[in-house]
């Protein structure tokens, strides 16, 4: 056989000491339980008793979730709190004998506390549909019910646990108490009472100090120590993921809390692997969600109860796993990333989708989305690897763990094992990837450069790196320590991966290098991306000012950006390329060559300011529909300012949209049928070029004496 199937046949082989559940009865007094308000509760129970307690009572809630709700749907009861009910000193010793009782069945030694919770009042046709008790106090691990002496028939207790179902009906006779206990994750059902009433004390169950039953299990260490060193050593799973059979929250998680063969199981599997294996007690969880299409009426108790059989899956859309709620080999919770992992890692491989799921949610379809189902499996487990696997496993938690761990080592071959375990991906572009993560990739490369993994750094940055302006620093330090010719590379690959969308990010990084034997080669590839004649960007006076000193950083870099602005005139704005060159000269760090190109531009301009308008003539629109037609007539007409004619609203939207961009606005009347479409001229085309001769008159006199400098 395999080590798996080794391993998981000597845990499956493992007698844990109790069962999941446990009852009894014991011989008592007529016992004697004092309600507040009401006095002693007359026993033996019957119907016109609860009758008359009831005015002391509550209809009994459940929980969903945080929510606690009424649904008589789900649960029909009535409940008395635990600080209006007083029991007799003999009956308190009575519950303390059947609390050592049900400890001891449940496979538990030590001290076990019995707090009172409820006092819950049944009658015919109460019930409580399938569902599991919260842990509602530190400590508690089990539900203790003792019945009070009474005359009822029905009222099963069906109480289930990993596919086994037992049933107990709660009968005593009036000089006895019937009692039963069971682990608070065990699933358990009130059937309806069909005749008579009944009174139950519900108690918590709580330990403190849970030592683990003695029982040895020497031999199967020994024998699980064989297999585990088979699976290290060879080819498989990164690490091992052992299911238990309970149920715990991250409060009750703890190897001396550990319920019935959980104990015997978890003991095993700490004590076969040696001392410097990773052992953990976890917390797991499986979210899956799928399309479904509903095929039968649903009642509510129905949806309520988690029965989903009358529903249609069709496509997984979602599977989310994850490990966390790290609790070391000697007790301590410990800070670890969470991680996923796979069925191939699960022992057994089969536990969780063979289960019945902690949460099921059914959403119905909308106007945009169809009808979903989501299932939540939740597990307790231990999980094990070789230190030899540290690495690989860390990286299985994604870029977040092998930062942490990179963070948190001293070692540099381990930094190294975390480097090639996991390289991240960083092509995704800037609005697909959040705060968070680009944090998480800062620090990533600051590791790398620490720990001097330039091997590292050159496979990462030569993965097509994008690099938003966040990661601009962390790569400019990285290129700073590596060798000239891998930094030139990387710098080259980044820029490509950058491409025209983020060229001023790629800009930034030209400017953050130290190195100009680096930066220079990056500025004349910036160049070449910026001569890219697809795409509809365009770079306003900041961006412009930063691909200056961009281009700045080799000697023809400003000569070939000049001719750019003027090939792409669109892409490059005139108004934004004399802004970003005023910018950058009272900011005293324009380039030199740039600035001299700009002047010369400028001396070739007519200097005197333009003349407004001498009449009112404009251009007008060329599209020939009648309409416009007659709008390019008005606007040639000297004399006429405005114009004003009815027209239909398609054709007033037409017309709009061809005079975009000329001197003209445009309003509507509305009076008559259809309405009228006014027309104005402006002078907008000469406000435009005034505004571009006074940033012209300003960038010329910035820039004096640059035309007479040679180069």
């Amino acid at each position: 056989m395999s080590a798996f199937e080794d391993i998981a046949a000597l845990l499956e082989a493992i007698d844990g000491p109790g069962n999941f559940m446990t009852s009894g009865t014991v011989e008592t007094t007529l016992p004697v339980v004092r309600l507040s308000g009401f006095g002693a509760l007359p026993l033996p129970f019957s119907e016109p008793v609860r009758q008359l307690v009831l005015p002391h009572a509550s209809a009994a809630p459940y929980g969903r979730g945080p929510d606690t709700l009424l649904d008589p749907d789900v649960r029909r009861c009535h409940q008395i709190d635990a600080s209006h009910v007083e029991l007799d000193p003999h009956l308190m010793e009575r519950v303390r004998d059947i609390a050592r009782a049900a400890a001891e069945g449940l496979g538990l030694e030590g001290p076990v506390d019995a707090n009172l919770y409820k006092l819950l009042l049944y009658g015919a046709g109460d019930f409580f549909v399938p569902h599991r008790d919260t842990e509602k106090e530190p400590g508690m691990f089990a539900t203790l019910i003792v019945a009070l002496p009474g005359d009822f028939t029905g009222g099963e207790l069906r109480i289930e646990h990993e596919g086994v179902e037992r049933e107990v009906q709660l009968h005593a006779p009036p000089h006895e108490l019937a009692w039963v206990a069971f682990y608070a994750d065990c699933r358990h059902e009130v059937r309806p009472l069909t005749s008579g009433a009944r009174a139950v004390l519900v108690f918590n169950l709580v330990r403190q100090h849970a030592p683990t039953a003695p029982l040895s299990l020497q031999p199967v260490v020994q024998a699980l120590r064989e297999p585990l060193a088979r699976w290290a050593a060879g080819v498989g799973p990164d690490k091992l993921v052992f299911l238990l059979d309970h149920r715990y929250t991250p409060a009750e998680l703890a190897w001396n809390r550990l319920k019935g063969r959980d104990q015997s199981t978890a003991r095993a599997l700490r004590e076969a692997p040696p001392q410097d294996w990773h052992v953990y007690l976890a917390l797991i969880s499986l979210t899956e969600a799928w399309d479904a299409e509903e095929v039968a009426y649903r009642s509510r108790r129905h949806a309520w109860r988690g029965d989903y059989d009358d529903l249609q899956l069709y496509d997984q859309l979602e599977d989310v796993r994850v490990v966390a709620s790290w609790v070391d080999r000697s007790g301590t919770p410990v800070e670890r990333t969470a991680m996923g992992f796979s069925d191939e890692e699960l022992i057994p491989e089969d536990g969780l989708h063979d289960a019945e799921p902690d949460v099921v949610s059914y959403h119905e379809a909308t106007g945009n989305e169809g009808a979903t189902l989501e299932r939540t499996y939740r597990r307790a487990a231990v999980v094990l690897w070789p230190p030899s696997r540290e690495a690989s496993v860390v990286a299985s938690g994604g870029l977040p763990g092998i930062v942490d761990a990179l963070e948190n080592t001293a070692d540099p071959a381990f930094a190294a094992q975390l480097a090639l375990a996991g390289l991240p991906d960083f092509s995704a572009p800037e609005r697909h990837r959040r705060d968070a993560d680009l944090a998480v990739e800062v620090r990533y490369l600051d590791a790398l450069v620490r720990f001097e993994l330039r091997w590292a750094l050159l496979e990462a940055l030569s993965r097509s790196v994008r690099s938003p302006a966040t990661l601009v620093p962390p790569i400019a330090r990285a290129l700073a320590a590596l060798p000239l010719g891998d930094a030139i590379a990387c710098m080259l690959a980044v820029i490509d991966a950058n491409d025209l969308e983020q060229a001023m990010d790629s800009a930034a990084l030209v400017i953050a290098s130290s190195d100009d034997r680096v930066s220079g080669p990056g500025a004349l590839r910036l160049l070449e991306v910026l001569e890219t004649p697809a795409g509809w960007w365009s770079f306003d006076a900041p961006k412009l000012a930063t691909l200056i000193c961009a281009c700045g950083r080799v000697a023809s870099g400003p000569a070939q950006l000049w001719q750019l602005t003027r090939r792409f005139p669109r892409r490059f704005a005139e108004r934004d390329v004399l802004m970003a060159t005023e910018l950058l000269v009272e900011g005293g760090v324009c380039p030199d060559r740039w600035l001299r190109r700009v002047a010369r531009h400028l001396a070739a301009l007519p200097s005197e300011a333009p003349g407004p308008p001498s009449d009112h003539s404009r251009p007008g629109p060329t599209c020939a529909c009648p309409d416009c037609v007659a709008v390019a007539r008005f606007m040639a007409d000297p004399e006429l300012a405005t114009f004003t004619w009815p027209t239909s609203e398609a054709n007033r939207k037409h017309v709009i949209r061809e005079c975009a961009g000329l001197d003209v606005q445009f309003s509507v009347i509305k009076s008559g049928s259809p309405h009228k479409l006014h027309c104005q001229k402006t002078s907008a085309s000469f406000e435009k070029r005034r505004r571009l001769w006074h940033l012209q008159c300003r960038v010329r006199s910035l820039a004096s004496g640059a035309v007479s400098a040679p180069g």
